[in-house]
């Protein structure tokens, strides 16, 4: 009896680990709600949401590679965005600390695994590569949450802001000169748009502080 009841324990786990999966763990970016981040489909006030942690602790783990692990880090930061997003059109951004926090520690856990990639080449560049490509995009995200945010949530909001932007700083130091200048270029339209698209938000009147991205000149 005890054996059985054991294996109903498996399977019941099995089950909600599966469910976990479907539900968050591998969230599409083809389905954007805001700034191209992925659908969401159950926000951390929900008593399922422990299913969606476990989800994605699997996911990162089953993916091989550093380059792999890092992107799938990438796509469950820019959930945390998503999340934070739908939280407040809940009007609950007390949970949104939390979520911040999350997306904050996935930035600077693919900082760390660049870090440690350093020297083996193709993992390194595409590593770096997974971090430009959505630095800028959640720049823009960041900035839209911070002008819907409560004034006692907007310092967090800046805070994930900074994060971002200094683990960007970091990864292109990894880069040769050349390469560097290659991304500057690469980069040109989507940090012009970033610029830009900060810079009428302000027009518009929203109180959002000063935050310069001219973060290249910094760090070469």
């Amino acid at each position: 009896m005890v054996r059985v009841r054991d294996m109903n324990k498996v399977r019941i786990m099995c089950l909600l680990v599966i469910v976990a999966i479907f539900f968050g763990a591998f969230p599409s970016l083809t389905n954007a709600q805001v700034q191209n981040l992925p659908k969401v489909s159950v926000l951390p006030d929900s008593p399922f949401y422990f299913l969606v942690s476990i989800g994605e602790q699997l996911s990162v783990f089953l993916t091989p590679g550093g380059s792999g692990k890092a992107k799938q880090e990438m796509l469950l930061a820019d959930t945390r965005l998503a999340e934070s997003y739908a939280l407040l059109m809940k009007r609950k951004p007390s949970d949104v600390l939390t979520v911040l926090e999350k997306y904050e520690e996935y930035v600077l856990h693919i900082t760390e695994r660049l870090r440690r990639e350093t020297g083996r080449g193709l993992e390194t560049d595409q590593m770096v590569s997974i971090i430009s490509e959505r630095f800028y995009p959640q720049q823009m995200t960041l900035a839209d949450l911070y002008v819907i945010s409560p004034e006692q949530i907007q310092p967090a909001v800046f805070l994930a802001m900074q994060t971002s932007k200094d683990a960007y700083k970091k990864a292109i130091t990894y880069l040769s000169p050349d390469q560097q200048g290659n991304l500057m270029r690469n980069t040109a339209a989507v940090k012009e748009q970033t610029l830009q698209y900060i810079s009428n938000l302000r027009i518009q009147g929203n109180d959002l502080p000063y935050f310069p991205l001219e973060i290249e000149q910094d760090a070469f």
